[in-house]
């Protein structure tokens, strides 16, 4: 929700953005001072419109997700620590242990005499 301070500084600022031009024009005596400060008033006033409209649009969003509540609790139960996580890519694997592209889990029936087999054999390029 947006201050009313800022709200109305936010407006302030928009509006002398917007008759910054009249401002000019009537310092160098080309447009008179009531003209405008009637085009003044008229900034501000459409400045403070349009500011008050996206605050609502602001808050009106914010009102309707606070309503929602969490995004990943709707319609499904919270995750437990039991639940099948998808792997961690970022260097380490579950058990906390760092891993690679080659870290592949070896079959417990291959023993270490048929690995020095299959590192014996020429290879064919």
């Amino acid at each position: 929700m947006m201050d009313a301070h800022l709200s109305y500084s936010i407006s302030l600022l928009l509006s002398l953005a917007l008759w910054w031009g009249s401002m000019r024009a009537t310092l160098s005596g080309d447009l008179d001072l009531s003209a405008s400060g009637l085009r003044f008033v008229l900034a501000f006033v459409l400045a403070r419109m349009a500011v008050g409209l996206i605050n609502h649009l602001l808050n009106g969003y914010h009102r309707d997700a606070q309503d929602r509540g969490p995004r990943e609790t709707q319609g499904r139960p919270p995750r437990t620590s039991t639940d099948q996580r998808a792997p961690q890519f970022e260097g380490r694997d579950s058990t906390g242990r760092r891993s690679t592209d080659r870290d592949v889990p070896l079959d417990p029936t291959v023993t270490s005499a048929a690995i020095s087999n299959l590192l014996s054999e020429p290879t064919q390029v």
